[in-house]
């Protein structure tokens, strides 16, 4: 996280390089949670600001591909948090 904070400061331009920074620091904060709902949920926020971060970018490849991955999310957060369906085996 650190280093995602140090590379934004040196490489800083505008607005948007703080919405990558904070997508960054989430990111990296839900890959080291040691729950899985926590996981989900951190995850969840980072890639809002990256979703955030690519449509104020005009990057419409990037758009998709966030968009896709945090339809994933919430859907494994609601299947195994809201929902609780047992799962069968």
């Amino acid at each position: 996280m650190a280093m995602a904070v140090f590379v934004s400061i040196i490489t800083f331009t505008d607005p948007l390089s703080l919405l990558s920074c904070i997508g960054s620091c989430l990111q990296t904060k839900a890959a080291f949670s040691q729950q899985d709902k926590a996981l989900r949920f951190w995850m969840i926020i980072g890639t809002s600001f990256w979703l955030t971060h690519n449509a104020l970018a005009q990057s419409p490849t990037a758009v998709l591909m966030e968009a896709l991955f945090i339809s994933s999310n919430l859907m494994g957060y609601y299947r195994f948090y809201i929902a609780k369906q047992p799962v069968t085996h």
